[in-house]
């Protein structure tokens, strides 16, 4: 008879200034935000949606929006 091994924990790799990725600063130094906020109101500002091919959708309180498509 033969065991499964125990699976180990994912270690959460830190990416350093991936703050960057959610900010542009244009050329007048505007801050403009990169993907869409929450409109919840338990989420508040700050608090970023995910962007998939078909949705937005927020991770902190599960809302989600999604995409029109052109067949309807």
């Amino acid at each position: 008879m033969t065991f499964a091994s125990i699976s180990k924990h994912h270690k959460h790799k830190k990416v350093k200034l991936a703050v960057l990725k959610f900010y542009k600063v244009d050329d007048n130094g505007k801050i403009k935000r990169l993907k869409k906020e929450c409109p919840a109101p338990e989420c508040g500002a700050g608090v970023f949606m995910a962007t998939h091919f078909d949705r937005h959708y927020c991770g902190k309180c599960h809302v989600t929006y999604k995409f029109q498509s052109e067949g309807n």
